[in-house]
């Protein structure tokens, strides 16, 4: 009995095994994901959820050069910097975060 017992826990394993190479191989074959083609990139969406003015002057020079080589800029900010770049024709889109909770610090 013993020795059936050893038996039937290899057999299991090995299924085991045999089950996930071959549950791996299929996910694989079906569920390959896109080669990543950063040629075909049009939308940015920066994200500059800290609501600091300084930053996001800083930030209008990156977002002039992304601008002015084809894409599409949407900014996720603050209030104080959504004003900010109300005015700025480079930004295609600007969405408003408001803090939920107040951190200490």
């Amino acid at each position: 009995m013993l020795t059936l017992r050893h038996f039937n826990r290899a057999k299991n394993a090995a299924l085991r095994q045999l089950k996930f190479r071959l549950l791996n191989t299929w996910l694989n074959m079906t569920c390959r994901p896109r080669t990543w083609a950063p040629n075909q990139i049009k939308r940015i969406l920066l994200l500059r959820l800290d609501d600091k003015i300084g930053d996001m002057v800083i930030t209008t020079g990156t977002i002039r050069q992304l601008a002015d080589n084809g894409y599409h800029i949407s900014v996720l900010t603050g209030p104080v910097c959504q004003t900010l770049l109300a005015c700025n024709d480079a930004v295609q889109h600007t969405y408003r975060y408001d803090k939920r909770m107040n951190h200490p610090g």
